[in-house]
Parts: C-alpha cells; sequence; structure tokens
C-alpha cells in the first residue's frame, strides 16, 4: 500500500530525469532502488540518516508488546514493487542500458521459481518502459 505509493511519488518528482535528477544524482537513486527490488542486506544511510541499532539497555521484552523481530535484510514483499514502478519513472523512455540491464528479469523455469509473477511483470514493464 504505502510503499507503492511512495514509489509512485518518487518516480513523478524525479519523472524521466534519471541520475541527473537535479538534488539527487549524489544520492545514488538506482543503487538504492535496485536493492529494494531485488533485496540483499540493508545498506548504511548517509550522514544524518542513520539508525543507531544498539538495544535500548532498560528495554525488557516481558512488558514491551511492540517489538517487532524481523531478520536482517530487505522485505522484498513490501518493497519490490515500490522499486520498480520507482526506476521505471525515474528512467522513462531513458534508454539507460546499464539500469535496464541491471533489472533482472527471470531467464529460465529454475529462476522463475525464486521470484514471484507479479514482481516477474513488473521488471519486465520497468525494463521495456526504460528502454523504450
Amino acid at each position: 500500500g504505502y510503499s507503492v505509493a511512495a514509489g509512485f511519488a518518487l518516480g513523478c518528482v524525479c519523472l524521466g530525469l534519471g541520475s541527473n535528477a537535479p538534488g539527487l544524482a549524489d544520492l545514488q537513486l538506482h543503487t538504492w532502488l535496485l536493492r529494494y527490488v531485488h533485496g540483499g542486506p540493508e545498506m548504511t544511510m548517509p550522514g544524518a540518516a542513520t539508525r543507531d541499532h544498539k538495544q535500548n539497555p532498560n528495554h525488557d521484552p516481558a512488558t514491551c508488546s511492540s517489538l517487532i523481530m524481523e531478520p536482517d535484510g530487505i522485505n522484498t514483499s513490501v518493497t519490490s514493487p515500490a522499486g520498480c514502478i520507482a526506476l521505471a519513472l525515474v528512467f522513462l523512455r531513458t534508454n539507460c542500458e546499464a539500469v535496464a540491464s541491471r533489472i533482472q528479469v527471470p531467464q529460465n523455469l529454475f529462476q522463475l521459481d525464486y521470484v514471484r509473477p507479479d514482481f516477474a511483470m513488473l521488471r519486465l514493464g520497468a525494463r521495456c518502459v526504460i528502454m523504450g
């Protein structure tokens, strides 16, 4: 829900600007979005946006009900559609082969077992929109 809306918002703000989006060129936006599409370990945020991963010494799990245990890494079930949409809109008709080639579309049945069909369709659509 919200992540897809954020992907559309980012894509519309930077519509068709590619890597030359003013004010965003130094953030390597395509690297972040590709990480959200394909998954992997979380990247450290630049500058003041870093999160402190130290646990609060006063934290008592027995009295706290808001603790959510998630594994390390990115939850691609949430982030992949938003990343595909944002990449497609940011690089809309830029013919940027460097970004389009990094959007991995399953090439055989074995690879298709590891990617949800709706995500594979989004990736294919994103590549076509970028190269269109």
